[in-house]
């Protein structure tokens, strides 16, 4: 999972990831959700004609019980007022005795007085059996399939039985549950668009964020590895920045000047030391030059000893008899020439006398010993 994860893009990319298992889940529970709901609303209606189909009979019963009329004529209005019961289009109600025979069926007339304990559906579930069951148990939903016409398919149905209690009538009315899943299947379509868009968008939107924040920090990469193999030339891009990544290139252009500077310190110091060593030569001074051979020496040993002292502390400057600010004025004078050939240019060069050459021989070899301490330590 490291692994997988290592960049700051893919990190920020596990944001969309999982807002979309949330979405996912949540879609998922809005979409049992909504299948609940609408079957219990479904059931509810089945229930509450169920309900007062029973009471229908239950009055009728009464008024048999009371002798207002005979069984027979008490039971013929009720099974009337049944069959005349309608709702959600075409939806009825169905009388049955205990023992199975249909008293009542609303929608096809003809099949009452038939025996139904044996019915089945195409899954073998004994569904009469199991209304009666219900209603004697004190009310209660099964659900099987049936299909809405003749000659079509059968779609799952829930029905809600109830036993009366004169006639011993089990009264029960049932709703097709195609339309419970057709509004579940519609409601997962609308939900998968909405998760997929959503998904799209903040998918999009981490991946331009993330390319937002890592090219800026590719091209310092790249700027700091150049500044690493000597590429003071090199442009740091995004300092203009006010952010992180600007802070970032900031740091990176300070690195880069130092560089430069460093770089910069680091030749001149190789062409001081270069103009030292080529005054001090294996035959020593040449007669010619010796005016200006004198100077470049005594200057490539400043040189070369100034940098020496420099790295150390304080009190070596006052022993050896310098300052730190006389020191660095060599080293600026050194800058402000050039080089060692500047320099001896720069220098009014005169004939000087064998004497007055004997005396700058020992003057050379003095400051070659006094110098060659520094040097060397």
């Amino acid at each position: 999972m490291q692994k997988v994860f290592h960049s700051i893009n893919s990190r920020i990319l596990l944001i969309p990831i999982i807002a979309l298992i949330a979405l996912i889940v949540a879609g998922l529970v809005s979409i049992q959700t909504i299948a609940n709901v609408t079957l219990q609303e479904h059931q509810a209606r089945a229930r509450a004609v169920a309900d007062a189909s029973t009471k229908i009979v239950e009055y009728y019963e009464g008024k048999a019980a009371r002798g207002e009329m005979t069984e027979q004529a008490a039971q013929e209005v009720a099974k009337e007022a049944l069959r005349a019961i309608r709702y959600d289009g075409n939806e009825y109600v169905i009388a049955r005795r205990v023992d199975g025979l249909i008293v009542v069926n609303g929608l096809f007339r003809n099949r009452e007085g038939t025996p139904s304990l044996d019915n089945k559906d195409p899954n073998g579930t004994l569904f009469s059996a199991d209304m009666i069951k219900a209603a004697q148990a004190g009310g209660g939903f099964n659900y099987y399939l049936w299909p809405k016409t003749p000659n079509m398919p059968p779609v799952r149905k829930a029905t809600y039985s109830e036993l009366t209690k004169g006639w011993k009538w089990v009264v029960g009315s049932g709703v097709y549950l195609d339309e419970v899943e057709a509004a579940t299947w519609a409601s997962a379509v609308n939900t998968a668009w909405m998760i997929g868009a959503m998904a799209v968008l903040t998918f999009a939107l981490a991946f331009w964020l993330g390319r937002r924040i890592t090219r800026p920090i590719l091209k310092l990469t790249d700027v700091t590895h150049r500044l690493a193999e000597g590429d003071t030339a090199a442009a740091v891009p995004e300092v203009g920045r006010r952010d992180e990544i600007g802070t970032m290139a900031q740091a990176i252009d300070i690195l880069k000047q130092r560089s430069a500077e460093a770089t910069r310190l680091a030749a001149d110091q190789d062409r001081f030391a270069a103009a030292g060593t080529l005054a001090v030569t294996a035959s020593g001074i040449t007669l010619m030059g010796v005016g200006s051979a004198f100077w470049g020496l005594c200057f490539g040993l400043l040189v070369l000893a100034a940098e020496r002292v420099l790295r150390r502390d304080h009190h070596t400057c006052q022993y050896c008899g310098f300052q730190a600010q006389q020191l660095q004025e060599i080293i600026n004078k050194a800058d402000e020439y050039g080089s060692f050939y500047e320099l001896r240019a720069a220098i009014k060069i005169k004939a000087y006398t064998p004497n007055e050459r004997k005396k700058i021989s020992k003057k050379i070899a003095k400051l070659k010993n006094w110098f060659s301490f520094f040097i060397h330590r």
